[in-house]
């Protein structure tokens, strides 16, 4: 369910303290505590807008390894899948950030052609693609105003790629 695995979920289970049971029992809150802790932390906060979104999906898609190997490619920096000085330095020199999502995405697919899911997942792997490049240009693109004003926009956005991972309704907090 929801993309989390069994392992996952009792790992997470485990360390609150908790008995395993089905991941099919997985709560909202759980499925967001999960996709907060273990893919939007620690690097997403720190991305720009736009960036943090994608990175994030890849993340809880391919893992934060994979997702940061994806990055390292889409940056033309070593690929080693390890968030280093390196990495931290790219991710600081993108200046065009519409433009590095648009190659961040060609990157993803391009790793996944590489996976041995391809044949069977493509059109889905493809759309999901499409669907949070579209959406982290968006954020990327949003006026200055609005992304001073709404400080919580990375965390808004994430909230609506979690729920759309959760396949539940979006709870908007007060």
């Amino acid at each position: 369910m929801c993309g989390i695995i069994q392992t996952e979920y009792d790992r997470y289970r485990d360390e609150n303290s908790e008995e395993e049971q089905p991941v099919r029992n997985i709560t909202h809150d759980e499925g967001y505590d999960i996709y907060y802790h273990s893919y939007w932390l620690p690097k997403c906060p720190s991305l720009k807008p736009g960036i943090n979104l994608s990175f994030f999906d890849n993340a809880v898609n391919m893992g934060p390894t994979g997702a940061t190997y994806v990055l390292q490619h889409a940056l033309g920096i070593d690929v080693d899948g390890i968030w280093g000085p390196n990495t931290d330095a790219a991710v600081a020199a993108i200046t065009d950030v519409p433009a590095f999502i648009e190659k961040f995405a060609a990157a993803r697919l391009a790793a996944y052609r590489f996976m041995e899911g391809w044949p069977y997942f493509h059109n889905g792997w493809t759309a999901r693609t499409n669907t949070i490049e579209a959406a982290s240009i968006k954020m990327a693109t949003a006026p200055v105003g609005l992304k001073l004003a709404v400080p919580l926009l990375p965390y808004v956005a994430s909230q609506k790629v979690m729920d759309m991972h959760l396949r539940m309704p979006i709870r908007v907090a007060a």
